[in-house]
């Protein structure tokens, strides 16, 4: 049987989505089974997409640190394990404390092994020899537990410490376990305050900075804090250009990732080389297309470049490595156009199916983004006071007013309504429209979710559901005789020069109107009419 498997595999019987995936040979005998069997616990497929590309990579990570060996470990460094093993033992049973199975025989053993005298254990029964034997049991027993609970964190992260590191985390964790215990002990009694002994226990961090053999402090500074930073400083100042929220939370969840890979979220102490294990791991795990691969390290890239550019975080981002123009970042075949553009008929399909919707974006987007050359995310954004007339003729705006965002400053246009959307009913619908956006939120999955679904049922896999509509445009304007500049003009391509002549006054917009109207619509009218 062949365990590839670079996709979810749904369980036949629950419908929930697993990774699975056939552990090479060499490393059988460190992970201990033959084939990784992870629950994706969804039988959404596109969270199940998602998580496997998430879990894949702590898959790839996990066998990487196996592969590498046992580590040596710091003292900080076993402290740190520690502490996250107390946070796990907090974080399971803080909520009801007074619930945790056998916590006062539990507490009272730490105690006596921990600290001698604190406990006085008085023994019962006849035979010397069995109380003596029982209570040892007992001793062993907890020891195991918390040789257990050691295993299973190094095993989560594929970690294989040498034997002197794995003395100091056994006594790190026999004192981590005990306060812990003793904290739950004083919620259950009611106490929830904040635990002071949580204090001593450093970040966990495979990373050192070293000098003469000391470990030195130093700053620590997460991805997360940079990308705020920059954040806030593009919005300052009068007239300032804010960066999209979109922006954001790419630039975060690419952070998140790249933490989560190398189980750290500390940018100081980022390398090239974990970075290229990043991307190998990414390559490997075989979701994800190459692009999309070298947009992920490029942004991390920019993030590092973000931080040692910045006067808060230049000292302590000196030590983080750059990344940007260092690493070897994956190639990829280009889609051409006419592969990610819809043919005639999957564009007529996808407008008559249109017509049948009750949902606004998958009624009016489709054909606004054709009719209109619109990115989905610009017609997503529109909103009813962006239509207004010129000279007898409707109009819209795409623009960033009240807060919206777009991909270039040229980006922000005037497009005259084309024959086909005001024959179609769209100028009614806006005009009976509530004040404010126009379609919800989230169209760009939305609509390409209704294409390639039972809807419609275009499952071609290069086309692009949202952009093959613009491109589509493109090719109609210069099927149709369009001129090179309002082409340029209305598809949000077009040249500081070109963007001045046509978007600095209303002169222009008949003009413009006429360009428009030499698109010839796909669907005739007497369709139109017979529908």
């Amino acid at each position: 049987m062949v365990l590839r498997m670079n996709h979810p595999w749904p369980h036949p019987d629950s419908g929930i989505y697993w990774y699975r995936k056939r552990v090479p040979e060499r490393l059988k005998p460190l992970v201990g089974k033959t084939e990784e069997k992870i629950s994706l616990r969804t039988r959404d497929p596109e969270q199940a997409r998602i998580e496997f590309a998430r879990v894949s990579l702590e898959v790839q990570q996990r066998w990487r640190e196996l592969s590498a060996g046992p580590r040596s470990l710091s003292e900080r460094q076993a402290a740190g394990l520690a502490g996250e093993i107390y946070d796990s033992m907090v974080k399971e049973h803080g909520d009801n404390p007074s619930r945790m199975p056998g916590r006062s025989l539990a507490l009272m053993l730490d105690q006596a092994a921990l600290r001698r005298g604190s406990v006085r254990m008085i023994p019962f029964g006849s035979n010397p020899d069995a109380v003596k034997a029982f209570v040892e049991q007992l001793h062993a027993n907890r020891a195991g537990q918390n040789a257990q609970r050691i295993d299973d964190w190094l095993k989560a992260r594929g970690l294989l410490l040498d034997p002197d590191s794995r003395k100091m985390v056994n006594v790190a964790v026999d004192k981590a376990v005990l306060d812990a215990r003793e904290y739950l002990a004083r919620m259950a009694g009611g106490d929830f305050s904040p635990d002071s002994a949580a204090s001593r226990y450093p970040v966990f961090d495979l990373q050192t900075t070293k000098q003469e053999g000391i470990t030195k402090p130093r700053t620590s500074v997460t991805f997360e804090n940079i990308i705020d930073a920059k954040a806030e400083k593009k919005q300052a100042g009068k007239k300032a250009k804010p960066m999209p929220d979109s922006s954001i939370r790419k630039y975060k969840q690419i952070a998140r990732e790249f933490a989560a890979f190398r189980k750290s979220n500390d940018a100081t102490t980022t390398t090239a080389e974990e970075a290229e294990a990043w991307g190998d791991a990414m390559i490997e795990a075989a979701v994800l297309g190459n692009r999309t691969i070298a947009d992920k390290l490029t942004n991390l890239g920019t993030i590092i470049n973000w931080g040692q550019g910045m006067r808060k975080y230049r000292v302590p981002m000196a030590s983080a490595e750059v990344i940007s123009g260092r690493i070897e970042l994956p190639e990829w075949l280009e889609k051409s156009a006419d592969e990610t553009s819809y043919t005639m008929e999957e564009a007529r399909h996808v407008m008559r199916k249109a017509r049948t919707e009750m949902d606004p974006r998958t009624r009016w987007l489709p054909w606004v983004c054709l009719y209109a050359g619109l990115r989905i995310s610009e017609a997503n954004a529109l909103r009813k006071a962006d239509f207004f007339q010129c000279e007898g003729r409707w109009f819209f705006r795409v623009t960033t007013r009240g807060g919206r965002t777009l991909k270039t400053n040229r980006s922000e246009r005037k497009i005259p309504v084309h024959p086909a959307l005001e024959g179609e009913g769209l100028l009614r619908w806006v005009q009976a429209a509530a004040d404010g956006r126009l379609f919800s939120p989230g169209a760009t999955s939305f609509v390409g979710r209704w294409v390639r679904g039972n809807s419609v049922g275009i499952t071609r896999e290069e086309i692009s559901p949202n952009h093959g509509l613009r491109h589509l445009f493109i090719d109609l304007c210069r099927r149709d005789g369009v001129q090179d500049e309002p082409r340029e003009y209305l598809s949000g391509h077009a040249s500081a020069k070109v963007h001045r002549k046509y978007g600095a006054t209303d002169v222009m917009l008949p003009g413009l109107a006429a360009e428009m109207d030499k698109i010839v619509p796909l669907l005739p009218d007497a369709e139109k009419r017979a529908a």
